[in-house]
């Protein structure tokens, strides 16, 4: 059974790319384009990992990744924040709130691919990617 992926980024094309990405090597995908459309999403889909954005609309990834490890539905899904941002702080209060591992943007594609599947089954991974 094909494994299943919320992706909440207000990006349309970071969105498609995403989500034609991961489609295209056996995930199953579910998009949201806002924190709290996110919540709603993970709760009734109950996906197997998160790819999050930190600058949303309404409500920001970090506020998304704090909610969701408080809800007893949505707390032990795993999360990986996927931004633009780069500040030390802002990584480190993500992983701080929950979120399994933080990648910047813009990424290698293998290298995101590569860190879903470790988080997905479960293996080390390296918290904090250097960006570029």
């Amino acid at each position: 059974m094909a494994k299943k992926i919320l992706i909440i980024d207000d990006e349309p094309d970071m969105l498609e790319i995403l989500k034609f990405r991961l489609e295209k090597n056996g995930y199953k995908i579910t998009t949201a384009s806002s924190g709290e459309e996110g919540l709603k999403k993970a709760e009734k889909v109950n996906p197997d990992l998160i790819l999050l954005d930190i600058l949303l609309p309404g409500m920001s990834g970090l506020e998304v990744v704090k909610r969701m490890k408080k809800n007893r539905a949505t707390k032990n899904i795993p999360i990986i924040m996927v931004t633009a941002l780069i500040s030390r702080d802002v990584k480190t209060e993500g992983l701080n709130n929950g979120a399994e591992y933080l990648i910047s943007k813009p990424f290698d594609p293998a290298e995101l691919l590569a860190e879903i599947k470790n988080v997905i089954e479960g293996k080390e991974t390296i918290k904090i990617k250097k960006t570029r």
